[in-house]
Formats: structure tokens, C-alpha cells, sequence
């Protein structure tokens, strides 16, 4: 852990090792502060990327393509690629939960991507079913179309299978019967 003080010596005060004021995407923020916390050039410089962060966080929250597409522009998310793209939604804080479900469950082929990367970075393994829904489903809102809800599900069943091959499902679509008849 970095220490930050005055020049007199008098008070030194620890810095935490990870700076999530707004999001889970602050490692250059907190490398800025740790250089150099008495610099002025560097506080200005972390100072405006946190608003840039901030803006690209309303704009998402507003309209989810322009604010990937400002976001992806500032260097917050390194590239257009879907993985990328579903790591920042992940781990970004401020982001409207029902926006990305709305981002994610679009049927173009980009979103779909995102959108299969995103579920890909869940790991259910050693969760029973329940447990592996309620977690899937704290990472957004569902949309309340039918078509976009049962694209979500059919991706969180076969990476549920994946992570956990003896269950009572055979595959993402069937359930094995228990009782036959």
C-alpha cells in the first residue's frame, strides 16, 4: 500500500490499493495518484478522466451505443472488442443496470457478441441452478421483450452446463426426467 503526506512529514495517510470512486476501471486514476500526489499536472490529468469516465457513464446510462462508442473513444474500454466491451460492463460502477440488459439483449450481431462475452465472464460453477440464476441476473435488468429474455436465458443454460455437467438438465434446452413414467 502507497502513502501519501505532506512535506513536513506531519501526517502520513495510506492510499488504498484500488480507487473505485465510479468505477472498477480506475487503475490509471490510481496509478496518477500514486506517482506523484503533490503534482498538480498529474491531480488535473485524473481529474479530467474522471469526468471524461463520468460522461461516458451518463451517455451510456442516456443512449448504450453512444456511450460504448465515447467510451471505447477515451481509452476507458480498449477496443471495440465484444470481450472488452462486456468486462467494462461488468465491472464499471454507475452504469444503469437496465440499460445494459437493453444493450445486451438487442439482436444485432455486435450486441449478441457483448452479450455472449458477458455471460462467458460469469462463472457458475459449484452454484446450484438457483444460486447461478440470482447471480447471472443481479448483472442487469431483463428486458420485457420475450424474443430478448429468451436469448438471455438460453446463453446463462448452456454456460450453467458448462460450469456444472451433473445436473439434473442435459442440455440448455431439455431437463432430464426424474421420474419416468
Amino acid at each position: 500500500m502507497a502513502q501519501a503526506g505532506d512535506e513536513t512529514g506531519d501526517e502520513v495517510t495510506p492510499l488504498p490499493d484500488r480507487i473505485t470512486a465510479t468505477s472498477g476501471n480506475t487503475e490509471v486514476l490510481r496509478q496518477s495518484l500514486l506517482d506523484n500526489t503533490d503534482d498538480p499536472i498529474r491531480f488535473e490529468t485524473a481529474r479530467r478522466k474522471k469526468t471524461a469516465l463520468l460522461e461516458g457513464i451518463k451517455k451510456f446510462n442516456f443512449q448504450p451505443t453512444c456511450g460504448i462508442d465515447f467510451l471505447v473513444g477515451t481509452g476507458f474500454i480498449p477496443s471495440s472488442l465484444p470481450s472488452d466491451i462486456a468486462r467494462f460492463l461488468l465491472t464499471a460502477d454507475g452504469l444503469s443496470k437496465s440499460m445494459i440488459g437493453g444493450y445486451l439483449g438487442e439482436g444485432d450481431k455486435k450486441n449478441l457478441a457483448v452479450m455472449h462475452a458477458f455471460v462467458d465472464f460469469l462463472d457458475f460453477r459449484t452454484l446450484g441452478f438457483l444460486d447461478a440464476l440470482r447471480l447471472f441476473l443481479q448483472k442487469f435488468r431483463l428486458p420485457g421483450e420475450a424474443q430478448k429474455i429468451d436469448r438471455f436465458m438460453l446463453k446463462f443454460a448452456e454456460r450453467y452446463l458448462d460450469g456444472n455437467p451433473c445436473t439434473l438438465f442435459k442440455n440448455a434446452s431439455e431437463q432430464r426426467c426424474l421420474f419416468p413414467t
